[in-house]
């Protein structure tokens, strides 16, 4: 649903966006249930969420009657940052680990500006928002960093599309390796040898 279509006065919180952005993985969002999940499926679902995030910033109008949803959309991107900076330092997949490190060098490079809406960059790269803060923060400021013109928002789109491919395909190589050792421990139990060497 685009925030276009929803209609002028419609607000929505961080954790609908939250929502929004896990709706493929909803178990991901979830503090409890994010350790019950395989290490690339949650990273995979993290980024999934962030691109998702990332892309519905860069729709926003920039208007001062969208003031509510931009901050709340603003939070929902810095859980989803956050949870997905957590989650690929854990991935088996070195592109992901690298996509990921790019996201926070880019945000590193955007620390000033950030800290000027209200967030900051922890020294674990992690993001932190001052609601106070975030909520006063001009639109203006907040276009600077997220509209569809600004460096961050575009190399934050194609670093997490990026991010969001690689963590797929380390998805899936699990599910294939999975079956495969599945299907070889059943012809094992039923005293077949079979080769399922790649």
């Amino acid at each position: 649903m685009s925030l276009a279509a929803s209609g002028v006065g419609t607000t929505f919180s961080s954790s609908f966006y939250l929502r929004k952005f896990y709706k493929n993985c909803s178990d991901a969002s979830k503090t409890s249930k994010r350790s019950k999940l395989e290490p690339n499926r949650l990273s995979q679902a993290d980024a999934d969420a962030l691109h998702k995030a990332v892309k519905q910033l860069r729709s926003f109008k920039f208007t001062d009657d969208d003031n509510s949803n931009l901050h709340a959309g603003v939070s929902a991107l810095l859980e989803t940052y956050n949870h997905t900076m957590d989650s690929c330092k854990d991935s088996s997949d070195l592109s992901v680990r690298r996509y990921a490190k790019q996201l926070k060098s880019l945000v590193n490079n955007h620390k000033d500006e950030l800290e000027d809406i209200g967030v900051t960059v922890n020294k674990d790269g992690t993001l932190t928002a001052n609601s106070n803060l975030l909520k006063s923060a001009s639109v203006s400021k907040i276009k600077k960093l997220f509209s569809k013109e600004s460096e961050f928002s575009t190399k934050a789109f194609q670093y997490s599309r990026h991010l969001e491919e690689k963590s797929e395909e380390a998805y899936k190589s699990d599910i294939i390796e999975q079956s495969l050792k599945q299907k070889e421990a059943l012809l094992t139990g039923l005293g077949q040898s079979v080769d399922l060497s790649l």
